[in-house]
């Protein structure tokens, strides 16, 4: 009995999220416009598609999944022949820590230990060469997780991967500076900018 009682329950609650995906389908350019200018601090030039790929109601298949395409302005600036590319902002921003929030003296607690991945692959134009891949990579690692960042030349793409970790859900006060080690490496990323020189 308690069997069929859960088994109702859960098609309920799926049938609920199914019809809250359809009620939200009709807002869907304003809410990927509305995540987009929360993540990059610029409302998109252009949304030219934006869809669930899986929404994540199956157990075989339990990862939401959607996709976006935009265009941003303002990551490339010309300087003379070359361009400048304002790399470190395609993740999106980190977690920025003010200097009062460098010192805590409460455990922090966290919903889930987590893991982010960015495979960013930029086009190099024709005639240029990349200079500053070596100031993208970096590796910052400790007990409560770690970031890192790479980028490398293949063929004519820049292929820049950028990881971040959470171990844990939860940390004692006394290990906050060493996740302030790890989430200040990740803002400091957003700086990063890398340079396609014209060549002769």
């Amino acid at each position: 009995r308690y069997k069929n009682w859960v088994g109702r329950e859960t098609k309920k609650f799926v049938a609920g999220l199914k019809e809250d995906f359809t009620k939200e389908s009709s807002e869907k350019s304003k809410n990927f416009n509305k995540e987009i200018k929360s993540k990059y601090d610029q409302e998109p030039q252009q949304v030219s598609g934006c869809w669930i790929v899986n929404k994540g109601l199956e157990v075989s298949r339990p990862a939401f999944e959607f996709r976006e395409t935009f265009v941003l302005n303002n990551l490339v600036k010309r300087a003379g022949s070359n361009y400048i590319v304002d790399v470190g902002k395609l993740t999106g921003g980190f977690l920025k820590l003010e200097e009062k929030d460098k010192k805590r003296d409460k455990d922090v607690y966290m919903s889930v230990a987590r893991s982010f991945k960015y495979n960013i692959a930029i086009d190099i134009p024709a005639g240029y060469a990349v200079k500053g891949t070596e100031e993208l990579t970096q590796n910052k690692s400790n007990k409560t997780g770690s970031f890192s960042s790479s980028a490398v030349v293949n063929g004519n793409k820049l292929v820049v991967t950028v990881s971040r970790v959470y171990n844990n859900n939860f940390e004692k006060a006394a290990d906050w500076p060493l996740m302030v080690d790890m989430i200040s490496a990740a803002s400091n990323f957003e700086s990063k900018k890398i340079l396609f020189e014209k060549q002769n």
